[in-house]
């Protein structure tokens, strides 16, 4: 072999170790794509062994609210992950959307950071979650707190995860099952903060308490005639 072919050889291995990003995905590069930047050549088509799971009630968040999001093995003979990348974003559309917190237990593996995927996103300190290392685990849980109100019942949301197992082998972009939408407590007064149960109950003791003292008065005036 001439020395020219080695030494291109050699400079092809070593740029393929520098890109796995045993740290975490790239900003940059991930951001809009969700690609792991190993290679696209090895992304896998069959059905990915790892769920998402993000733990909504009734396809519905509520602003401000936080909850959990978790990446785990679909079988329990599944291999562990090493990578992961995650974002909440609209079904239709790439803008990430709320912020990610992590456990005190997982800060040793995971890290968060902001992605602009476009120009309208004003604040994106920590809408994107990753790997601090590739370190093997079979688990991952972390804290995802829901925007302010205005989005809109109509945008619905899902959790993104590309998911590594290795660096030749890894799943782009596994959805969660769930899709959510704002939640909105329809029926209530304006600036009210009463959900529209409370302010219906709160109505008929109105009435009733009413019409018992309109009773008591005209039985009171009754009795003195």
């Amino acid at each position: 072999m001439k020395l020219q072919e080695i030494l291109c050889t050699y400079l092809v291995a070593l740029l393929s170790c520098v890109r796995s990003y045993p740290s975490g995905a790239p900003p940059d590069q991930a951001c809009k794509t969700m690609y792991p930047q190993h290679s696209r050549k090895n992304v896998i088509d069959s059905p990915s062994p790892y769920k998402v799971v993000v733990n909504v009630s009734k396809n519905e968040y509520f602003a401000g609210r936080t909850y959990n999001l978790t990446i785990s093995k679909v079988y329990n003979n599944s291999p562990d992950f090493k990578g992961f990348f995650c974002q909440i974003r609209p079904v239709m559309g790439i803008d990430a959307i709320g912020d990610f917190a992590l456990p005190a237990s997982i800060k040793d593996k995971a890290k968060v950071f902001g992605c602009s995927t476009s120009e309208d996103t004003d604040n994106f300190e920590a809408n994107a979650v990753t790997h601090k290392n590739n370190n093997s685990v079979s688990s991952v849980t972390v804290y995802w707190k829901a925007p302010k109100p205005g989005l809109g019942k109509n945008v619905e949301l899902h959790a993104l995860c590309t998911v590594v197992q290795s660096q030749i082998v890894y799943w782009e972009q596994v959805q969660s099952a769930e899709r959510f939408k704002e939640h909105e407590l329809l029926g209530s007064a304006p600036g009210s903060d009463l959900p529209p149960r409370a302010s219906a109950t709160f109505t008929s003791l109105h009435v009733l308490l009413v019409t018992l003292v309109v009773l008591i008065h005209g039985g009171l005036n009754y009795v003195m005639n």
